[in-house]
């Protein structure tokens, strides 16, 4: 796996610190991020998408969840660094713009690695990256996996500093996702806390109805809050569906 990443170090990524921890990688044209490998050979590349509104957040927050997969059956993994307000300016269309070049080098990788398999792991505002990722190059992705994901950002949907209150319905998943055709849905993977007070789980319910039924999957988790999946008891748990999802996928 680190050997395809080196041969691509002067086109487009480097890693530096030690390769049995997340290690730093820059995936070219100033973006960044963190590379865990699989322990088995690669067989799936995730990129993943932190949460944060777009405000704050950072990949390193994901680092507990995501090295349990480290342990599944072959999957490497990419979390991505991109820009939020805590940082400097920035704004949607902008940190949507990175996410679209983070997917189109990660799947360089993985076509390099010989698999061509990425995924897209997104935790909620995350989620709605990786949704408009999908929208838009939905051939090269293999399957959506969403945690407690933003969905909605039509009038009256998830607000905040970066997704304004009149909404932006042009890019907002449930108001475009009806437009696509069945053969182009790939599988998809939710997984949402019935206790979310950020983010409602009912978004999240209209949301897969949406998706034909024998391609998406939502574990619906009681008294589970927002970013659930991250917390210890629960992280076992959902880093297994994971595994079993990109295992059958």
């Amino acid at each position: 796996m680190i050997g395809w990443f080196k041969r691509r170090r002067k086109r487009a990524a480097a890693i530096s610190t030690p390769a049995d921890g997340p290690q730093s990688i820059a995936l070219g044209g100033g973006l960044e991020g963190l590379y865990l490998p699989s322990r088995a050979p690669e067989r799936a590349l995730i990129l993943c998408f932190h949460g944060g509104g777009g405000v704050g957040g950072a990949p390193e927050m994901m680092v507990p969840f995501c090295q349990n997969l480290s342990d599944g059956p072959g999957i490497g993994q990419i979390l991505l660094r991109y820009s939020v307000l805590d940082n400097g300016p920035t704004d949607l269309d902008a940190i949507l713009a990175e996410a679209h070049r983070a997917a189109k080098v990660a799947q360089e990788f993985a076509y390099e690695a010989g698999h061509g398999r990425l995924y897209l792991l997104g935790a909620s505002f995350g989620g709605l990256m990786a949704l408009d990722v999908f929208r838009r190059q939905q051939r090269q992705i293999a399957g959506l996996i969403l945690f407690n994901p933003v969905t909605d950002i039509g009038a009256g949907g998830f607000t905040n500093r970066i997704c304004p209150p009149e909404g932006r319905p042009d890019i907002s998943p449930i108001q475009l996702i009806g437009d696509l055709s069945d053969a182009a849905f790939v599988p998809c993977m939710m997984a949402h806390g019935q206790a979310d007070p950020v983010v409602p789980i009912e978004t999240t319910r209209r949301f897969a109805a949406l998706w034909p039924a024998d391609r998406c999957t939502l574990t619906q988790v009681p008294r589970a809050q927002h970013g659930f999946f991250n917390l210890k008891n629960h992280v076992g748990p959902m880093a297994g569906l994971v595994v079993d999802f990109v295992a059958k996928t």
